[in-house]
């Protein structure tokens, strides 16, 4: 389990993908089941790749929820959960007013 704050007051991608390098760098050490969760800050598209290219090459699934009601900003979740070696049995995003961000919560299953 890994939780993320991303940078955010940066428009150079440099930074923010040098964050994500280390952050693969050392998730590609896991051979195991992962579940990679926080704020990525995915504010541009670009940034939306970027973060979307990693797991990919990570073989994460993006986590989908139902109600989601999580922040956005330019139209795009600025929240995330990315998962691998699990299912899916329940996930949510519910603005409870707690944060500035919607809690997000799930129940997974280490498949088996």
């Amino acid at each position: 389990m890994v939780n993320i704050h991303s940078i955010n007051f940066t428009y150079a991608m440099a930074a923010y993908k040098k964050q994500l390098a280390a952050l693969e760098q050392a998730l590609l050490r896991v051979d195991g089941p992962i579940i990679l969760a926080g704020d990525f800050n995915t504010w541009s598209q670009r940034r939306l790749e970027a973060v979307r290219a990693m797991v990919s090459r990570l073989s994460l699934q993006e986590m989908h929820f139902q109600p989601d009601q999580r922040m956005t900003k330019f139209g795009l979740p600025l929240d995330h959960i990315f998962y691998r070696g699990l299912t899916v049995e329940q996930a949510s995003a519910i603005d409870n007013g707690a944060s500035d961000h919607a809690a997000m919560e799930a129940q997974l299953k280490v498949l088996g």
